[in-house]
């Protein structure tokens, strides 16, 4: 009986290790977006002043093919809390905003690759891009990217596994300086899936266009 027993829980902790294993050696499939399966990474926006104007929980499943950014903003007197889905295939924003109880889809192009695991040096030209070494963020070795608007701002995104973790932005006019800092990060761990969709009773508008 002893021996039986102990063949039984010899299978049962390969079998926790080997999933342990997998868990560990997990591979991104070919052309992912992220380098992780999924993350939650709460950050906060401040401006020049160090003044908080921004909450922001963002949702990664399936290496990127999901992702969801909830953002609490308050900037100016004005309150915002929306909810971005974001569907790269397929170039479509879901902006949701809880107070109205609408979500708008937005047929959305945008000059930031959003893809910065496989940025090649002409991918780098055509987003107006420099790669600039690397940075520690949060125990993360990010890549750091500049990029310049019409000679008065420049953004520097720290990219960690493809994931933006961080953007710093800087501009002629000081009190429109912002930068962001993380809060904590969790990763390949369970995304609630409604986190990717329209909560029900939700009106349901289109727009053309977007940032």
């Amino acid at each position: 009986m002893k021996t039986t027993l102990t063949l039984i829980a010899s299978a049962l902790l390969l079998i926790g290790n080997g999933s342990a294993l997998r868990a560990q050696t997990d591979v991104p499939p070919e052309g992912a977006r992220y380098g992780v399966r999924s993350a939650i990474i709460k950050k906060t926006a401040s401006n020049e002043m160090g003044k908080g104007i921004g909450e922001f929980t963002i949702y990664i499943d399936d290496y990127g093919a999901k992702e969801a950014i909830e953002a609490r903003m308050d900037e100016y007197g004005i309150s915002e809390h929306t909810i971005t889905i974001r569907y790269p295939e397929r170039d479509l924003l879901l902006i949701v905003e809880p107070e109205e109880r609408t979500a708008t889809w937005i047929e959305w192009k945008s000059d930031t690759p959003y893809d910065y695991r496989h940025l090649t040096p002409k991918k780098l030209r055509n987003y107006g891009l420099i790669e600039e070494g690397s940075e520690d963020v949060q125990g993360k070795t990010c890549r750091v990217f500049k990029q310049t608007y019409n000679d008065q701002t420049v953004v520097t995104i720290y990219a960690w596994e493809g994931i933006e973790l961080k953007k710093d932005i800087k501009t002629k006019k000081a009190e429109l300086n912002t930068s962001e800092n993380i809060e904590s990060i969790e990763v390949n761990v369970p995304i609630p899936q409604e986190k990717f969709e329209v909560p029900k009773g939700y009106k349901i508008l289109h727009r053309r266009g977007g940032e």
